[in-house]
């Protein structure tokens, strides 16, 4: 449909007939909403696979939060010595940066150290 309008768009700028004119204008209307319903439907599928997206990261974050969770009361409050401080260090900062970003995560250790 977008070609069509397009033939006939070079077709009335060429010409000088009425008729080709009123052709255009008239396929104009025709096809111009169908272009905008497509254009919507397109926006809008992009816009629920962004959405099904956001919520996979969120799941994949709160699953990573909550390891290190676990993790952290294992080798905190169980004395568990499987689990090394520098590894549980690394875990929970990957999962403080997935969660809240790395700036946010940056801030967090500068209000910390003042």
């Amino acid at each position: 449909m977008k070609h069509e309008l397009l033939d006939l768009y070079h077709a009335a700028c060429e010409s000088k007939d009425e008729d080709v004119i009123k052709a255009f204008q008239r396929a104009r209307d025709r096809i111009g909403p169908q272009i905008a319903v497509d254009l919507i439907l397109e926006n809008n599928r992009l816009r629920a696979e962004l959405e099904k997206s956001k919520q996979e990261m969120g799941r994949n974050t709160n699953q990573q939060v909550i390891s290190a969770l676990k993790l952290t009361y294992r080798k905190h409050c169980l004395a568990d010595d499987s689990i090394g401080w520098i590894e549980l260090e690394d875990i929970l900062r990957d999962a403080l940066c997935e969660a809240i970003g790395d700036k946010a995560f940056q801030d967090f250790l500068g209000e910390v150290e003042d």
